[in-house]
């Protein structure tokens, strides 16, 4: 006959019990505080990313700088211009002087020139310089450009001095060329002083810009090696 023998389990269960529920909830803390870390690390991460990547207005930053410098000595140039200074005594001196020094440089080459005020006068041919035919412009552009782009003033000192004087020279070249067009090739004296020259010296502006910066960041990379 089998007799069944009966175990106070009750307790033991109850215990058993008890662990599992603890179990669960020491389960879910853990991945609570997991999702927790895990999301305060992508945040501070997305912080991290925004205070460490710049935006895009600080990144052209410098070009907006550049621009409007740029715009702003270009309106006092030609707010100037317009002066009666600019007018009555600036304008026509410089021309004038245009005119006798490239008389002096055709008498050089044979000719028999003389000036008379703005003109380039000869037996075969005259030349009436006005403004415009002059450089100045191209010489502003130059001049407003190295003064708004980021450099040592010793780099922009030198290179507004070198500018000026080539496009000076350059402009008497034209001058002088345009003169023995008018004198030999009469024909194609608009399109040699409108076509070529006007073109010529805005590309010689921007490529003298161009070389300058060029030499400039050199400057700067020698004057800080220096300085160290």
């Amino acid at each position: 006959m089998l007799v069944s023998r009966s175990r106070p389990l009750s307790a033991y269960d109850d215990a058993m019990g008890q662990n599992r529920k603890a179990g669960k909830k020491s389960n879910c803390s853990t991945l609570k505080t997991t999702r927790s870390a895990g999301r305060k690390t992508w945040i501070a991460q997305r912080k991290s990313k925004e205070t460490t990547e710049p935006s895009w207005f600080h990144v052209k930053r410098p070009v907006f700088r550049f621009v409007s410098l740029f715009g702003i000595m270009m309106i006092v140039f030609f707010a100037c211009s317009t002066t009666d200074f600019a007018k009555r005594r600036a304008w026509p001196s410089y021309l004038r002087w245009n005119a006798q020094v490239s008389a002096a440089i055709l008498t050089f080459l044979g000719e028999d020139a003389t000036n008379q005020d703005r003109t380039v006068t000869s037996p075969r041919c005259s030349l009436l310089i006005e403004q415009g035919c002059d450089a100045v412009q191209p010489s502003a552009l130059f001049i407003a450009a190295v003064l708004a782009f980021p450099a040592p003033i010793r780099a922009k000192l030198i290179g507004i001095v070198t500018g000026a004087l080539l496009l000076a020279t350059t402009n008497l070249v034209r001058i002088i060329s345009l003169f023995f067009v008018q004198l030999h090739y009469p024909t194609f004296f608009q399109f040699m002083h409108i076509e070529v020259w006007q073109v010529a010296f805005i590309t010689l502006a921007v490529v003298l810009w161009a070389v300058w910066i060029r030499w400039a960041g050199r400057f700067k990379h020698a004057s800080s090696k220096i300085s160290a």
